[in-house]
């Protein structure tokens, strides 16, 4: 269900692969805490995009993305109003 639900990847992420095994990780570890990728609590799933997927980033890393460009710590609430714009 994750691998359906999950939005486009943050660009410091390597592909949508990466993003998908990420996402499957953090759905276990959650083990149905409100803060894993997908938000069971009314119904049906849906993606939950208030999901701090920085939280798992080094120093190193996130150094490395901005240098490239590539962090963005506000890519799934800019999902989010897109697709809240659409609905």
């Amino acid at each position: 269900m994750v691998i359906r639900l999950a939005p486009l990847a943050p660009p410091c992420f390597a592909d949508r692969l990466s993003w998908l095994e990420y996402l499957c990780d953090a759905q276990i570890s959650a083990n149905g805490n409100t803060r894993g990728p997908l938000d069971l609590r009314q119904g049906e799933a849906r993606f939950n995009y208030d999901l701090d997927f920085c939280d798992d980033c080094t120093v190193k890393f996130a150094w490395q993305m901005q240098q490239q460009g590539k962090c963005h710590p506000k890519h799934l609430a800019e999902l989010k109003r897109a697709v809240d714009w659409r609905d």
